[in-house]
């Protein structure tokens, strides 16, 4: 079982002629869904009057971006689509 225990080591094992076969899905996920979801959250605080704008912000850029390694070790452990873990491993580098 290959469980990468840091951000990094999972960049260094990346085919990257297998990556390159899904870059459209990877930027999807890795720019725009994080600022997608990094707004909303932003939004969200602001609208609800928790905190100001800036800070939801801050807080959704801190939890829209996720662990790719620990979401890596978990998809390798049960086995996950080969196709997923290339995505999230390309979230990586």
């Amino acid at each position: 079982m290959r469980s990468p225990t840091l951000l990094f080591q999972a960049a260094i094992e990346v085919d990257v002629r297998e990556l390159m076969s899904g870059i459209a899905p990877i930027l999807l996920l890795a720019i725009v869904a994080v600022c997608i979801v990094t707004g909303l959250i932003g939004l969200a605080i602001a609208i609800l009057g928790i905190r100001l704008l800036v800070d939801g912000l801050l807080l959704g850029a801190i939890v829209a971006t996720t662990n790719p390694s620990a979401v890596i070790a978990v998809f390798l452990a049960h086995g996950g689509p080969s196709r997923l873990v290339r995505l999230v491993e390309g979230e990586v580098c």
